[in-house]
């Protein structure tokens, strides 16, 4: 780390502190800090990078919004959810001028949302927000698509922990017998469905259906 201060240093003189140079700098070592859990350091570094990013490239640029992704998900895990969901929400509202609501990056800002939405106990606005993730996923990929499938599995934890238990084990269920009906399925894909189906079914103490269903999974973690 002290070496990459020293370059960013070396980088801020020779370049100024609103060149792309820079600011690729600053944003490396934010993620470093992070990653090394100084998150104090690194919510300084990816803040003065969101700032330099809207000097040089404005506020709706692809390269701001990342910025603001960035420093949302540093929030989300401090706590600071009023922050991070105003931010998220800003990109969001940027992303859909620039992509269709079915491209990967406008999927993987409503699951961000979504995490953060739960995590600040807003579970029914939770839901909703991957609701619609799961069902854009649908009209991308089709019903029975991998990646379909995992959305409704991402759809079923949140409304189990929403305490939407009926609901949830639907959709586990579903994924479970959609991914049993696809020829070639990942056999890994369809041993975390039922996992996850096997342990939601503990909620209303199933135990019976659990049991079978978790050692279906491991048998197929433990296929070579």
């Amino acid at each position: 780390r002290v070496l990459a201060e020293e370059h960013l240093d070396h980088l801020v003189s020779q370049y100024g502190e609103e060149h792309p140079y820079t600011l690729s700098a600053i944003r490396l070592l934010g993620f470093a800090c992070r990653r090394l859990g100084q998150l104090d350091r690194a919510e300084a570094l990816y803040r003065r990078h969101l700032a330099g990013a809207r000097l040089i490239f404005g506020e709706s640029h692809e390269l701001t919004d990342r910025a603001k992704n960035s420093v949302a998900l540093l929030l989300r895990d401090r706590g600071q959810y009023d922050e991070a969901l105003a931010l998220l929400e800003e990109v969001l509202e940027s992303n859909q001028q620039k992509v269709d609501e079915t491209h990967k990056s406008h999927l993987v800002l409503l699951f961000n949302l979504s995490v953060v939405q739960e995590r600040a106990e807003l579970y029914d606005e939770s839901v909703e927000t991957m609701q619609r993730r799961y069902e854009l996923h649908v009209d991308a990929y089709g019903p029975l698509h991998e990646q379909t499938l995992l959305a409704r599995v991402n759809l079923a934890v949140h409304q189990m922990h929403a305490g939407r238990v009926d609901e949830s084990l639907g959709n586990y269920a579903a994924a479970v017998e959609g991914a049993r009906s696809v020829d070639g399925f990942d056999r890994k894909f369809l041993g975390f469905f039922l996992l996850m189906n096997g342990q939601g079914l503990l909620q209303p103490k199933r135990f019976e259906e659990s049991e079978a269903l978790l050692l279906e999974a491991w048998d197929i973690f433990l296929e070579e």
